[in-house]
């Protein structure tokens, strides 16, 4: 059972590279066409990846800008996923910029993929590790029933 788990972890930091590639791409264009923009027209998302335990967690948030003093802080608030692995388009519409909206639907439909094998990696994990405690169950049944 180890050899599996050690394969799901692969697949799983492989699926994290995957994801942090696109999180990048993200972050290279905001980075870059933010500031040209009007402040009414800035994009107001922000995105990361990460694992969670062996659980690939790809999400969205809603930048809002509050101040504190003489400066602003970011505000970050996360946007719900709904039903399923992903974040629908009406969703992403409503928080995006209407610049940035395809590129952040392009994003969403690697990350639906990505959360998808992701749970995939987790349900096999599960059952690897009940097929080990059966085992084990059954080995001990067995001996006690030879002694």
């Amino acid at each position: 059972m180890k050899e599996i788990e050690a394969i799901l972890d692969a697949k799983l930091k492989e699926l994290l590279q995957v994801a942090h590639s696109y999180v990048d791409e993200f972050w290279s264009v905001h980075l870059e066409t933010n500031p040209m923009k009007e402040v009414k027209n800035k994009s107001r998302l922000a995105l990361r990846a990460r694992l969670m335990g062996s659980t690939l967690t790809i999400e969205w948030m809603q930048t809002k800008w509050i101040k504190d003093g003489n400066k602003y802080k970011p505000l970050y608030s996360y946007i719900k996923k709904g039903k399923g692995f992903g974040v629908s388009k009406k969703t992403l519409q409503t928080y995006s910029q209407p610049w940035e909206y395809e590129l952040v639907c392009k994003y969403e439909d690697v990350f639906t993929g990505l959360r998808q094998l992701s749970a995939v990696c987790g349900e096999i994990r599960r059952a690897a590790r009940k097929v080990g405690k059966l085992d084990n169950d059954l080995k001990m049944l067995i001996e006690k029933v030879n002694n």
